[in-house]
């Protein structure tokens, strides 16, 4: 072979055991383990609980770390979340801001440290009642899960992108503005 068909085929192996080592934590909304982008519309006085869940055995020293969930906007909010799996574990969540994230978005962190148990199986739900709010944004929100090896060693490994809906009322407010232009304009 030649070298650039060796050099290929060993990124893709890298990148594919990269991906393996750190995509076992994924995010989870309500009970559906695998949310579609924009599948998920909130009005602003609602909430979201999330979950995060591991699609990969979690081996002590493989894929154990910290993790954390952020959001993209100032107006939203991650809070809350309950560990399934027993303390004894040293599995936790930690209210925020996450560290060495940017200022002023909202988050969450937790760790992965596996000190009693072997492993955790493939499939399980590791956190859950994670609760998510948002004043009303005109833009769709996204929540990232990042996971690390070290607190600010952040690697974004799942996200999900929550599109909100006004009020009936801001769309009454809006739609009125809209015809008032309207009239002027003739």
């Amino acid at each position: 072979m030649n070298t650039l068909v060796k050099t290929t085929l060993s990124l893709a192996l890298i990148f594919a055991l990269g991906s393996a080592a750190s995509g076992a934590l994924q995010i989870s909304v309500g009970e559906d383990k695998n949310p579609q982008d924009l599948q998920y519309t909130l009005g602003p006085s609602d909430n979201l609980s999330l979950g995060i869940w591991t699609d990969a055995i979690i081996e002590p020293g493989v894929g154990e770390g910290f993790w954390a969930l952020i959001v993209s906007v100032t107006d939203a909010t991650v809070s809350g979340g309950v560990s399934l799996i027993t303390e004894e574990s040293g599995i936790a969540v930690y209210p925020g801001p996450v560290p060495a994230v940017t200022p002023g978005l909202d988050g969450i962190f937790g760790t992965v440290a596996l000190a009693t148990i072997p492993s955790i199986a493939a499939d399980t739900l590791i956190y859950d009642s994670i609760d998510f709010h948002c004043e009303w944004q005109p833009n769709d929100v996204t929540v990232t899960l990042l996971h690390g090896q070290a607190i600010g060693a952040w690697t974004a490994v799942d996200s999900v992108v929550i599109r909100q809906i006004p009020e009936p009322m801001t769309m009454s407010l809006l739609g009125l503005g809209g015809l008032l232009l309207r009239r002027r304009r003739k």
